[in-house]
C-alpha cells in the first residue's frame, strides 16, 4: 500500500493514458483520431517511416537527401546520418509498426517518470491533461523521434543527482541527444544550474558538438535545408512576425514588413519582458526541489531556443511536460504567475491541432476572422499569441530560478 501511495500520481497518469487510447478506439480508431484534435495521416507512424525507409535506401546505397525515394511520401530524411546506422542490423520499413509502438511506450514511461514520486493526485490529473494534449499525441501518432529524445533528456536529468558518475552519464546522454537531432544542445544548459563541475561537463558537451558540426558541416547544411518550415501544426516566432509583416504591408508600409527583422524585434522584446517579470517574480526561496528545477530548465530552454530560431512542429512541445511539476507546485503555493503560465501552456498544447474544440471553437474561429490582414487574409490565431506569451513567461522562470538570483534571495532571507 505504501508503494502504491508513493506512486499514485504516476499510476493516475498511466491510467489516463489507457483511458485516452480506449477513447480513440471507441471513436473509430486511428482514422478518427482527429475528432479529439490529432490529425491522422494516411499511414501509421509517418515520421518514423521516414527513418525506417531511409534504412532501406542506405542498404542499397541510395541517397536520402534532398529526397528519400524509399519513403512512400518521398519526404527527405532530414536527420543526421547517425540515424542511418541501424540499417546494419537489418532493420527497415517493415519494422515501422513494431518500432512505432516501442517509441510510443517509451514516451509513456518517460512522461510518467517526470511526475515526482509521492506527488499528489492533483498534480497527476493536471499533468495528464498536458500529456494527453493534441500536441503530445501528434508525436505518438507520427512515431516521431522527438519522443526518444525526451526520454533521453528525462534520463539525463534524473541521473545527474548521482554525484560525479551521474554527471558524466548525464552529459553523455545530452551529447547523444544533440548529435541525433541538434536542437537538444540548448537543453544541455540545465547542467549549468548544477555548479562548476556540471558547467564544465556542459562546456565539454558543447565543445564536442561544435567539432561534430564543423567536421560534418556540409551534411548539417543538407539536413537543415531539408527541415520543413510550415505554419501548420507548428510553433515559432515566425508565425507572429509573418502576421505583423502582413499587417505592416497592408496598413503602413511595405518597408516595415520584413519577417526576419520582426523575428529579431519580437524575440528581443520578449526576452526583455521576461527579465523584467523575473525581477517581480523573485527566486521563490529554496522550496522547489532540485529535480523539478532541472526539469523546468530542460523543458524551458528547449522551447525558448527552438521558438526563437525556427518553426517547429507541435510534437516538439512534449518538452514542455517537464515544466509542469514545478509550475503546479508554485500554483498550489499561491503563485498567480504559475497559474497564468499553466493556462498559457494549456492553450499552446491544445488549441493548434484541435481547431474546433467544444465550447470555445466558435470563439477561436471568430478571433481568426477578425484578425485577418493583407491580401492573403492571414490570421493571428489565439494559439500563436499563446506561444508568443509562453516564450516570455518561460524566460522569466529561467531568469528567476537562475542559481545566482536564488543565492541572492537566500542571502537576503
Amino acid at each position: 500500500m505504501a508503494l502504491l501511495a508513493r506512486h499514485r500520481a504516476r499510476l493516475l497518469v498511466l491510467g489516463v493514458f489507457g483511458a485516452y487510447f480506449a477513447l480513440v478506439a471507441a471513436l473509430g480508431g486511428y482514422r478518427h483520431w482527429g475528432r479529439i484534435g490529432v490529425p491522422g495521416g494516411r499511414i501509421w507512424f509517418g515520421d518514423l517511416r521516414d527513418v525506417t525507409s531511409a534504412w532501406d535506401c542506405a542498404r542499397r546505397g541510395i541517397a536520402v537527401l534532398p529526397v528519400n525515394p524509399c519513403d512512400p511520401s518521398h519526404d527527405a530524411a532530414n536527420y543526421p546520418r547517425l540515424w542511418l546506422l541501424p540499417y546494419h542490423l537489418g532493420l527497415g520499413q517493415g519494422d515501422t509498426m513494431a518500432l512505432g509502438f516501442a517509441v510510443g511506450a517509451l514516451f509513456l514511461i518517460a512522461a510518467a517518470i517526470v511526475v515526482p514520486s509521492g506527488a499528489s493526485l492533483g498534480l497527476g490529473a493536471v499533468y495528464a491533461l498536458f500529456a494527453c494534449s493534441p500536441a503530445a499525441m501528434l508525436g505518438v501518432e507520427r512515431g516521431n523521434v522527438d519522443l526518444i529524445l525526451l526520454a533521453l533528456v528525462v534520463f539525463a536529468v534524473l541521473v545527474i543527482r548521482r554525484e560525479a558518475r551521474g554527471m558524466i552519464v548525464s552529459a553523455s546522454a545530452m551529447l547523444l541527444a544533440a548529435l541525433l537531432k541538434l536542437y537538444p544542445i540548448f537543453t544541455t544548459g540545465f547542467l549549468v544550474r548544477r555548479g562548476r563541475q556540471a558547467s564544465a561537463a556542459a562546456a565539454a558537451v558543447v565543445a564536442l558538438f561544435v567539432v561534430y558540426v564543423a567536421v560534418l558541416h556540409r551534411q548539417m547544411h543538407e539536413v537543415l535545408s531539408a527541415v520543413p518550415q510550415s505554419d501548420s501544426f507548428s510553433y515559432g516566432v515566425r508565425r507572429a512576425s509573418e502576421w505583423l509583416g502582413a499587417a505592416m504591408r497592408a496598413g503602413i508600409s511595405a518597408r516595415l514588413s520584413s519577417y526576419r527583422a520582426w523575428d529579431v524585434v519580437l524575440v528581443v522584446v520578449l526576452v526583455a519582458a521576461g527579465v523584467w517579470l523575473a525581477r517581480r517574480l523573485g527566486a521563490g526561496g529554496d522550496v522547489d526541489s532540485a529535480r523539478d528545477l532541472d526539469l523546468l530548465w530542460a523543458g524551458a530552454l528547449t522551447y525558448v531556443f527552438t521558438f526563437a530560431l525556427a518553426r517547429n512542429f507541435d510534437y516538439r512541445l512534449v518538452f514542455l511536460l517537464p515544466v509542469v511539476p514545478l509550475l503546479y507546485g508554485r500554483a498550489r503555493r499561491g503563485s498567480r504567475f504559475a497559474i497564468l503560465t499553466l493556462v498559457t501552456l494549456f492553450a499552446v498544447t491544445w488549441f493548434d491541432e484541435w481547431t474546433h474544440p467544444p465550447l470555445v471553437g466558435r470563439v477561436l474561429g471568430w478571433w481568426d476572422r477578425i484578425t485577418q490582414v493583407g491580401p492573403d487574409s492571414l490570421a493571428l490565431p489565439i494559439v500563436v499569441i499563446a506561444q508568443f506569451l509562453l516564450f516570455g513567461e518561460l524566460v522569466a522562470w529561467l531568469v528567476a530560478t537562475a542559481p545566482s538570483l536564488r543565492r541572492r534571495a537566500g542571502a537576503a532571507a
